[in-house]
């Protein structure tokens, strides 16, 4: 049985991925010569009065002859802005779609202002790029607003908007994001944006000092909502860079943070990078809203045996945070942690770890509270699996490490080398299977997951929204899966995972809604969000 579910399931796999890829084809496309094979046909070129050496024009792309690209320079600037541009009148109704895909095909080729200047700082402007694409769009008064984004190779981080991505000098860039989520449908400040009832023009250009950039194809699709309802602004079905492989709800948001040869996630300063109006943006998802709201499932479970967790009325960054009671009398008070709970289907049974300030780590059961076994104790919760219960303990004069089902052993891991921090890193309940993650793997009753999907890597398997998600990694490159397929198109050159000490900071993490990460491609750090938001 364990062998068929795992050839189902790859099945499933590439099932799904056929699915995905076709459906990401459907929708609107909303610009005509996008690709520009018919020239300039449906474009307006402009050059602004004050840019001297300034050219503009559909040019052969050096990927072949076939192929045409719209590329713009100026040089001898002096150091004074000013820009070149196309733009194509769209005049189209925006409101019925849940989704506004833009797809662009970039390359920055140099520029000397290294920042998206100070001019657009100081009269809200929308910043001054090498590559920039600019949608005009009109509420449903007729007002006009504009969604716009940049592009640089490099910033010097003295300027302020965060409407930008770093790409590498030289090298054709894909680009795509979903216009209508939350995190993508703001101003240059991080301002949300008023709904859109049209799109009236696209602008694509360059501005700033000595710069050059090109275009190789742009794409605006509308995509009606999921279910056929009215959409607008907000529909909230794909993910920032890119759509899911067909799962509904499964969002990604990607952040750029700076080059990676500038700076690394290797240092607490890195954190800084990440603006609080990007934590904000899924704060909710990410963090409880509050000590009492974040034990409430464990309070309904314990409480049958007269137990209960009550949160301090004020808090000291580090200090504990709860004390255990038990019928109405203080048993613990100074709990700094709360372990996931571990409950038999029965719910006859249940097993709750606690850290404390004074104390090892306690085990609270149905008729005690002691002390977990230190010496075969490694950090990792137990969980029930129907009603009987999993743990993973450790021989360490042995240097062995077993799961055990009510205290038998039924798998052991030997790790193959020295290890810094142990090789299992999670153990999980599945429907009817016991799930652990080993260092680059996940074991499914035993049977390896990164064999029978073919992988080079597996990890941080997790349940987001009731469905499997980990990492994997695959000719060299990282990539997301979820629920029972990989989410398109995200691929990256590093994931942060499995580090200690001081970079461990940065290393993925998640609840049962998201995950949240720090990744590099094509020599760029990002941080990235993604989950189901319900």
């Amino acid at each position: 049985m364990r062998r068929l579910w795992g050839l189902s399931l790859l099945a499933l796999v590439i099932a799904l991925l056929s699915l995905g890829s076709a459906a990401a084809q459907g929708g609107d496309e909303l610009l005509v010569n996008g690709n520009f094979a018919q020239g300039t046909a449906g474009w307006t070129f402009n050059i602004a009065s004050t840019c001297g050496s300034c050219w503009i024009d559909v040019l052969g792309d050096d990927s072949g002859p076939e192929r045409n690209m719209l590329m713009w320079e100026r040089t001898n600037s002096g150091n004074n802005g000013s820009a070149i541009w196309a733009q194509q009148r769209v005049d189209a109704d925006v409101s019925r779609y849940g989704s506004l895909w833009l797809t662009v095909q970039l390359r920055v080729l140099q520029h000397s202002l290294s920042n998206s200047g100070w001019w657009s700082d100081m009269h809200n402007g929308n910043g001054e790029y090498p590559v920039q694409v600019t949608l005009r769009f009109a509420d449903r008064g007729g007002q006009l607003f504009e969604w716009s984004h940049g592009f640089l190779a490099v910033h010097d981080g003295s300027t302020a908007l965060r409407n930008y991505t770093l790409v590498p000098a030289g090298e054709w860039t894909t680009y795509s994001a979903d216009l209508f989520l939350p995190a993508e449908w703001t101003d240059p400040r991080g301002m949300a944006l008023p709904t859109a009832a049209r799109l009236v023009e696209v602008v694509i250009g360059g501005s700033g000092w000595d710069f050059s950039g090109a275009i190789k194809s742009i794409s605006i699709m509308g995509s009606p909502s999921q279910g056929g309802g009215s959409g607008g602004t907000g529909g909230q079905t794909g993910g920032t860079g890119g759509q899911t492989g067909g799962t509904v709800g499964f969002i990604v948001e990607e952040y750029p943070l700076v080059s990676a040869a500038e700076d690394q996630p290797d240092h607490y300063e890195f954190r800084q990078r990440v603006t609080e109006q990007i934590l904000a943006v899924r704060r909710a998802w990410r963090e409880p809203p509050d000590l009492m709201a974040a034990v409430a499932e464990v309070n309904e479970i314990i409480g049958q045996w007269g137990y209960s967790l009550r949160p301090f009325d004020e808090i000291e960054p580090g200090g504990p945070k709860y004390r255990l009671m038990h019928l109405g009398n203080p048993l613990i008070t100074d709990i700094t942690y709360v372990w996931p709970i571990a409950v038999n289907s029965d719910r006859t049974d249940f097993r709750l770890l606690l850290d404390s300030w004074s104390e090892p780590t306690l085990v609270v059961t149905p008729d005690t509270v002691g002390y977990v076994d230190d010496r075969t104790f490694v950090y990792i919760p137990p969980v029930y699996v129907g009603n009987d219960l999993y743990e993973v303990v450790a021989d360490w004069n042995a240097q062995q490490f077993h799961v055990t089902r009510n205290g038998q052993i039924i798998y052991t891991v030997t790790p193959t080398g020295p290890f810094v921090e142990p090789p299992v890193k999670a153990l999980w309940a599945w429907e009817w299977h016991w799930v652990l993650e080993v260092a680059g793997d996940v074991l499914i009753d035993g049977q390896s997951l990164r064999q029978q999907l073919g992988y080079e890597e597996i990890f941080e398997w997790r349940l987001i929204d009731g469905l499997p998600f980990f990492f994997f990694k695959r000719d060299g490159r990282y990539g997301l899966h979820y629920g029972g397929q990989i989410v398109e198109p995200y691929r990256y050159d590093d994931i942060v995972h499995y580090l200690c000490c001081e970079p461990g900071m940065f290393n993925a993490a998640g609840n049962d809604t998201m995950v949240w990460f720090y990744a590099l491609r094509d020599g760029v750090w990002h941080y990235v969000e993604a989950g189901v938001y319900r």
